[in-house]
């Protein structure tokens, strides 16, 4: 993951790029500060300076603290965590109107797992779980449609836990 930021923040034509680290999809969960922290100390290492925006609920997509947080910003990285959660939170807010709007204006637009599962037109959700913790149950719900006609699937690499039956259900 080192190389591929490299490669993006070299590409902003920008010595000391500022970097947005949501943590919305984290929002349920406890782990948004540490979300965060992982962010600051990631882009530090590769010369950027990350800031935290702590946009957790739909009164914070609300605040104008964290919608001009973005105005300055290069990158804006939302985290892992609940893609349904981040999905509530910020559809139709002015923050998630700000970040559009910094998209088209040049900035690089990320996220890892459910936040970048959370930018494509459809999304999934586990329903239910077996005792292995593993879905038996995926919904298929609408995204934040930044990647029209885009489903995005991350941990592909877990697919083969799965029966294949399973999957062509998921994906029928």
């Amino acid at each position: 993951m080192d190389d591929l930021d490299r490669e993006i923040l070299a590409g902003l034509a920008k010595h000391g790029a500022r970097v947005a680290i949501v943590p919305t999809a984290s929002g349920l969960e406890d782990t948004p500060e540490s979300w965060a922290e992982l962010g600051k100390s990631h882009f530090a290492g590769l010369g950027a300076e990350a800031v935290p925006v702590m946009v957790l609920r739909r009164d914070d997509a609300r605040e104008r603290r964290w919608i001009d947080a973005l105005r300055e910003v290069d990158w804006i990285y939302f985290s892992g965590g609940r893609p349904q959660h981040a999905i509530n939170v910020l559809a139709g807010t002015p923050f998630w109107d700000e970040v559009v709007r910094r998209h088209r204006a040049g900035a690089v637009l990320a996220g890892s797992s459910a936040g970048a599962m959370m930018l494509g037109e459809k999304s999934y959700a586990p329903d239910e779980f077996d005792a292995a913790g593993l879905p038996q149950r995926v919904s298929v719900r609408d995204g934040l449609g930044v990647l029209g006609g885009h489903f995005v699937i991350p941990h592909f690499d877990l697919l083969d836990q799965f029966p294949a039956d399973r999957i062509q259900a998921w994906i029928a």
